[in-house]
């Protein structure tokens, strides 16, 4: 089994050792995300179907709106059957379970973002919706920005953790579109400092 952190182990196929070494989380929701709250997700669904239906008519809105009208559906009846994301909801079993960093977190290494809106109505509605599901906490609009590894729930070293700021633009899906993910390597041991 893989203990992690001085917390209870968690299972691993008989036979099978694990050891961890350097790890570098990347918007990774460490402490979770209200996204995968079973009693927020509906909401958030429907909140982002409102926001769709306020922009103007085109087949891309149209058929979002309808697929975010069934997510929403399935989030209420389906969600607590989808252990992999119900795992990710704040103060979930396994988020507990994980607990800190192991010494500190000497080898972990984070990159996070707080994302707001750099231009363009769509961005700004999509923000302005995210800021309400994650209660005006810094976000990436999917993560929590401090819960990848600078809240004191999971603390990494401050010189391990890379934060776009809101003047960057980064949001959850544009990581790895970043010219510091040339720090990947670095952190792994992979590569010299540039």
């Amino acid at each position: 089994a893989l203990a992690l952190a001085g917390t209870a182990a968690l299972p691993t196929p008989a036979g099978v050792q694990v050891r961890v070494g350097r790890i570098v989380f990347v918007a990774t929701p460490n402490l979770g995300t209200p996204l995968a709250d079973p009693q927020r997700l509906p909401g958030f669904v429907n909140r982002m179907v409102n926001v769709l239906n306020l922009l103007p008519d085109g087949a891309l809105v149209i058929a979002s709106g309808a697929v975010l009208t069934l997510a929403a559906a399935l989030a209420e009846v389906g969600l607590p059957r989808l252990p992999g994301l119900v795992d990710q909801a704040p103060g979930s079993p396994l988020q507990q379970q994980l607990g800190m960093p192991p010494q500190g977190g000497a080898d972990w290494y984070a990159m996070a973002a707080d994302f707001e809106p750099t231009g363009g109505l769509l961005d700004a509605l999509k923000d302005a919706t995210m800021d309400q599901v994650f209660a005006h906490v810094a976000n990436d609009l999917v993560v929590p920005t401090a819960g990848v590894g600078n809240e004191a729930a999971f603390a990494l070293p401050a010189d391990h953790v890379l934060r776009f700021g809101p003047e960057r633009g980064v949001h959850h899906s544009l990581f790895f579109r970043q010219p510091e993910m040339a720090l990947l390597p670095v952190w792994l041991g992979q590569a010299a400092q540039p």
